[in-house]
């Protein structure tokens, strides 16, 4: 029998996963993104299920050598482990890495839950009714553990956009809107997102400069997040020691965070480069928020660039993050920070929903620019 080539292999895969055979910019990366989230789906949803019909947590590992087997033949460095490089002006990952990175993003989604130990659950399927934006177009994010062609099954005309599915509001049948169990509030499913950013941030500062504790003289072994222009500060950097920063004699809240780790974030009020007074800020989300709204509040823009269909956006809440990866191929880089591969047909209403939120947007055709 003649052996086929890797790349057929790949297609017929994505063929009878009922996925795009031509995933954007024909990134080989992105095709085993998508080929390894409808299985990892397919794969704990079936392991999940014991005996006596009952759902129960399935091990990492157990979950990953399933899959392993299933498409080691293809990637046949599934059970390598190596650091993403960069080749040809695109980062690269490994796909056993790749592979624990789509477990996560699938987690972002909300397509499963991790439980605690290396255990992870399947969720069920939930329809989310995402924000209207005025856009003539009104969407519903298809969440839970099922595989695509299982969710096609039952809303034929769902799309598949990187490892999110969505449909228009308009192609549900009309049945699904009186099941109340199959609908989630998108509140519920994005997480905490401040009504007005900037409002929430002035009102933040505000408070610590009515409320905040009394900082010790002695204390400077701290940064200091520049949201304002980091320029001013003669600094590439975003954070700042505090004895370099004292010598501008700056005069506001600042949010800022200690040097030895495990870090510690507080907003501090200065005044003339002094600390005079701080307040803990203990929840990650409302420090990745305050690192937007405080940019905002000093007039720095918070930036959400274009490359052509790849979407640059740092400082990411949790709630944008996850909105975006339902419409995005969402690939890691050595930034720290994912890149988001987006269809055209999405990219104003992904624009709308940032600029609600105070981004600025930026279009440039290549990253030369």
């Amino acid at each position: 029998m003649r052996a086929i080539s890797i790349e057929v292999g790949i297609e017929i895969l994505l063929k009878n996963l009922d996925v795009p055979t031509k995933p954007i910019l024909g990134n080989k990366m992105i095709q085993k993104y998508i080929v390894f989230a409808e299985y990892l789906r397919f794969i704990l949803n079936k392991l999940s299920i014991n005996e006596k019909d009952e759902i129960e947590p399935i091990h990492i590992k157990k979950l990953l050598n399933a899959v392993n087997g299933h498409l080691e033949g293809i990637w046949t460095d599934l059970k390598a482990t190596k650091n993403i490089e960069e080749i040809d002006s695109y980062k690269y990952i490994e796909s056993s890495d790749l592979l624990k990175w789509t477990l996560s993003n699938l987690a972002l989604l909300r397509d499963c839950i991790y439980v605690h130990n290396g255990f992870w659950l399947p969720t069920p399927v939930r329809l989310i009714e995402l924000p209207d934006l005025s856009l003539g177009e009104s969407y519903v994010a298809v969440i839970g553990t099922r595989s695509t062609k299982e969710i096609k099954s039952i809303l034929p005309k769902v799309r598949a956009l990187g490892i999110g599915r969505i449909i228009r509001k308009e192609d549900l049948p009309d049945d699904l809107f009186l099941d109340s169990n199959l609908w989630q509030s998108f509140n519920d499913w994005v997480g905490w997102i401040p009504s007005d950013t900037l409002d929430w941030t002035r009102k933040a500062c505000n408070y610590v400069q009515r409320y905040g504790s009394t900082s010790l003289s002695s204390f400077n072994q701290f940064e200091v997040f520049l949201s304002d222009n980091p320029l001013k500060y003669k600094s590439k950097r975003k954070w700042l020691h505090y004895e370099i920063f004292l010598s501008f004699g700056t005069t506001m809240v600042m949010l800022c965070r200690t040097i030895s780790k495990p870090r510690s974030y507080f907003l501090g009020v200065f005044e003339e480069g002094i600390l005079r007074k701080e307040f803990v800020v203990n929840e990650k989300e409302k420090i990745l928020w305050l690192l937007n709204g405080l940019q905002l509040l000093h007039k720095y823009p918070i930036k959400a660039v274009w490359y052509k269909n790849e979407l640059n956006v740092i400082q990411t809440p949790s709630a944008v993050d996850r909105l975006l990866s339902i419409f995005s191929y969402r690939i890691p880089s050595n930034s720290g920070y994912p890149r988001y591969y987006i269809h055209p047909d999405y990219r104003e209403y992904i624009n709308s929903f940032l600029k609600n939120l105070g981004y600025s947007i930026i279009n440039r055709e290549d990253k030369g620019k």
